[in-house]
């Protein structure tokens, strides 16, 4: 049944791809690495394991940093002194993404700003880029009901798949940074005793959602 409903989206989907304009997006320009030499940044963290202040350091080591683009404009609270605004399309260097609520950027203005983005804001130069490339195509070629119809609901399955890919990655770094440290020798015995309670169910859930 499956293949068989797979086998008519294929078809109809082909109908799709003959009224598409061919364009080719070219950002080789923005590379998935920078390369920047004259600083360094390293965060604090808490008792929690969460970072939560940064400084930027002046040296000579040369790095390379994830570049990243914002997908939508973001403007922080007033109280937060450590959040920076951003502009749909800006393209950032990530320093520091150990916690996927919060990331610390720095721009590619001169001067550069450093500080915290959530992590939902952003997306690979490839990615953006797709998406990008993929409204076009629908705002630019006349498509029927059907035609239209059909492509939003691939437009659809692919972010569903990329939300629960990031989901994943989510739940493996609270699996990784936090649950694992409770199986340390070291942990007080007065911890150990409601590992359970402290973890619920997150093993289970990622293991469920990693393999599915």
């Amino acid at each position: 049944m499956a293949s068989r409903r797979q086998k008519q989206f294929d078809r109809k989907y082909s109908s799709y791809r003959k009224f598409t304009a061919t364009e080719d997006v070219n950002y080789s320009t923005h590379s998935s690495r920078s390369s920047y030499r004259s600083e360094s940044v390293t965060s604090r963290t808490d008792g929690r394991g969460r970072s939560t202040s940064s400084e930027v350091i002046a040296g000579s080591e040369s790095r390379s940093y994830p570049v990243y683009i914002a997908i939508q404009d973001y403007t922080p609270d007033k109280e937060d002194i450590e959040a920076i605004p951003l502009e749909q399309g800006q393209i950032v260097e990530v320093l520091d993404k150990k916690n996927s609520i919060r990331w610390l950027v720095r721009t590619k203005a001169r001067p550069p700003r450093s500080g915290w983005v959530p992590g939902s804001y952003f997306e690979t130069p490839t990615e953006f880029y797709k998406q990008r490339r993929r409204t076009r195509e629908i705002e630019n070629v006349s498509l029927s009901d059907e035609q239209a119809a059909l492509v939003k609901r691939d437009q659809v399955y692919h972010e569903l798949l990329r939300s629960e890919e990031e989901f994943v990655s989510s739940l493996r770094t609270c699996v990784d940074d936090y649950i694992k440290v409770l199986d340390d020798p070291e942990v007080p015995e007065a911890v150990k005793k409601h590992r359970e309670k402290l973890t619920l169910n997150i093993p289970e859930l990622y293991n469920f959602h990693a393999k599915y």
